[in-house]
């Protein structure tokens, strides 16, 4: 069973928020803002944090919890009473009574949904509550990131790096050896002896009775059993491997804490991309059986010490795992590679703060669908007002229809990780191209540069849409994740341009500032270059202005356009 949604009532710095899940989902956000709360409250549903009163948020005067719904996957066997599953979906809530808190972490009860209102959960607590999350849900493998790593790397029965070494060598065993013979001869024999030593009137078990029996005191009727329980052979060859570093030219075997920072995470890392190649594998053999259990992979910032070609790679394997019908991958980040290929805007949530509640703005498909149609509607009546024979009926309907279409491809990939920033932003000002990003450059880092020096330029992104058809989608794509946006952009005197009209283009633009799509708006009339005074280049147009404004041609810095422009810059950094 996968995570489809969980909503979070109460914990933390939540009051109550929905979030949709998929299968790979990336949590971002400014430091403080909630992302690591997401997971606490995650952790604490799977049984592998307690909560106590001062996780409890003081808004709230009932019972704080955390509701997760599970989306029962293609071919798994549902353990639960049947009454649960409601249209494919299980949904629990996790709960402790405030009344019951103290400084001490308690776990939480369990109880079930047998129905989609708030008032068809049951009053009774599910069947097994206690031991509901570890053996209902299947492994966590969760890597923090404040955590000292060496913890996670001691080889104990909880720590990642056990689990992680275990179903490798679990995942290897069952590619590898075929037939799985040695692995079921081992499986067989182990329950053999287990008959042998417990069943029967000359079992080993038998014996050890008659003998505890006949030498001990008359106790009437009570007397004493034992069960044996015959290890899993998965434990067994977990049990046997105890990793160690090994280092070209000595002999001695190093604990792995030994090592830095980096080789730690990597080492992680490593294990979980050979586990997306080994599930592929094992898929591949058709004998692998569909699990009753998810492993839920719960990382925070796993581009910690990793270098950026690293992160890209890591980010591939752990979208091939999301895809397992069995694996679910969710993470918090602040880099840009772990949004980058992402394939729907659905997978990334963003967390902000709002009256010290954290919050999270997520979009949904069907809206990227609106957003994609909307835009090519505006497009083909770009193109339509610029034509002597003007298209209608099922002619326009079928050009709006083609550029909806490649919109949805345009869209994901826009999105490489310069662009990916605007989503770890708090402001981003969208500009056409090039040219004008260099003009931005040159304003935040360049020592001649008007805000070199101000620190809050940090907190602004500056995106290049390429080419302001586009700008419509872009605005309405971070309005959806509460990241405030700003649009300079070029008038063109309003003219038709390359068969289409500008007019139309800009006056969408300011019909989304009207309706506080974007917070405000800078028509440079009719490009940048001439705003401020300067030549156009025709190649190299952004090397061009930036040695323009370097050199300062033409006193271009003392333009009553530049100045307009500081006036508009400054705003956004001030606001």
């Amino acid at each position: 069973m996968k995570i489809s949604n969980i909503k979070i009532h109460g914990i933390k710095s939540y009051i109550d928020e929905n979030i949709d899940l998929s299968d790979y989902t990336v949590f971002v956000g400014e430091n403080n803002s909630g992302k690591s709360n997401i997971l606490f409250s995650i952790l604490f549903f799977l049984g592998k944090e307690k909560i106590t009163l001062n996780d409890v948020n003081n808004s709230i005067q009932d019972d704080p919890y955390v509701e997760v719904e599970f989306l029962l996957q293609s071919g798994e066997n549902f353990n639960h009473p049947s009454e649960y599953l409601v249209n494919n979906k299980f949904k629990v809530r996790a709960t402790v009574q405030k009344n019951k808190l103290s400084e001490k972490g308690i776990t939480s009860n369990y109880y079930g949904y047998t129905g989609d209102t708030e008032n068809s959960i049951k009053d009774t607590q599910l069947l097994g509550w206690k031991t509901f999350a570890k053996y209902s849900f299947g492994d966590i493998i969760y890597i923090p990131s404040v955590k000292p790593l060496s913890e996670e790397l001691k080889f104990t029965a909880n720590s990642s790096l056990n689990q992680l070494v275990t179903k490798n060598i679990i995942a290897r065993i069952k590619i590898e050896d075929e037939k799985n013979s040695h692995y079921n001869k081992i499986s067989d024999a182990i329950n053999d002896l287990s008959t042998f030593i417990s069943k029967g009137e000359n079992s080993a078990i038998q014996k050890l009775k008659d003998d505890i029996s006949s030498k001990m005191l008359d106790y009437g009727k009570v007397g004493i059993g034992f069960d044996l329980v015959p290890p899993q052979i998965d434990d067994l060859v977990k049990s046997c491997f105890r990793p160690h570093a090994e280092i070209d030219g000595l002999d001695d075997k190093l604990p792995l804490s030994s090592q830095g920072d980096g080789f730690q995470r990597s080492l992680m890392f490593s294990l979980i991309a050979n586990l997306a190649e080994l599930d592929s594998n094992e898929s591949k053999t058709n004998d692998k059986q569909t699990k009753n259990d998810c492993t839920f992979y719960i990382i925070e910032e796993p581009e910690i010490f990793l270098h950026p070609n690293h992160q890209t790679y890591f980010r591939n394997k752990l979208e091939e795992i999301s895809k397992l019908p069995n694996s679910q991958v969710i993470i918090t980040s602040h880099s840009p590679y772990f949004i980058n290929n992402i394939q729907t805007y659905s997978q990334i949530k963003r967390v902000y703060l709002e009256d010290l509640v954290s919050n999270v703005a997520q979009i949904d498909d069907k809206t990227i669908d609106e957003i994609c149609f909307d835009n090519a509607n505006l497009i083909v009546s770009a193109k339509n007002e610029c034509k002597s024979e003007k298209v209608s009926g099922e002619e326009l309907i079928k050009e709006i229809k083609e550029i909806e279409k490649t919109d949805h491809i345009r869209y994901l990939l826009w999105i490489d990780p310069l662009r990916a920033n605007s989503f770890l932003s708090e402001k981003v000002i969208l500009v056409e191209g090039p040219t004008e990003k260099a003009f931005f450059s040159f304003l935040f880092n360049n020592q001649k540069g008007p805000f070199y020096d101000n620190k809050k330029t940090v907190k602004i992104s500056i995106i290049d849409t390429v080419g302001k058809y586009h700008m419509y989608k872009f605005a309405r794509l971070l309005n959806k994740f509460k990241i405030k946006v700003w649009c300079m952009y070029d008038g063109d005197d309003d003219k038709c341009s390359k068969g289409i009209s500008h007019k139309i283009l800009n006056e969408s633009i300011e019909k989304l500032n009207n309706d506080g799509i974007i917070h405000d708006t800078l028509r440079l009339n009719p490009d940048l270059e001439k705003y401020i005074g300067i030549k156009k280049e025709e190649s190299m147009a952004d090397i061009g202005i930036y040695i323009n404004l370097e050199n300062n041609i033409n006193d271009c810095t003392k333009s009553k356009g530049y100045a307009n422009i500081m006036d508009f810059v400054k705003n956004i950094i001030d606001s």
